[in-house]
């Protein structure tokens, strides 16, 4: 479990750091961008089975 410091860190960071990845993924031309399926199959095959 995070503690209230690292809590508060990410409330404070989060959203400008959202903002700075959607624009840095906004100038990617959308025939280059992946698509959520491609990402979605990425995402689950770094997932550990327990």
């Amino acid at each position: 479990m995070l503690d209230g410091t690292e809590i508060d860190a990410i409330i404070v960071e989060a959203p400008a750091d959202l903002l700075t990845y959607q624009k840095a993924a906004a100038a990617v031309p959308l025939n280059r961008r992946p698509t959520m399926g491609s990402w979605l199959d990425r995402f689950n095959a770094a997932r550990t089975t327990v």
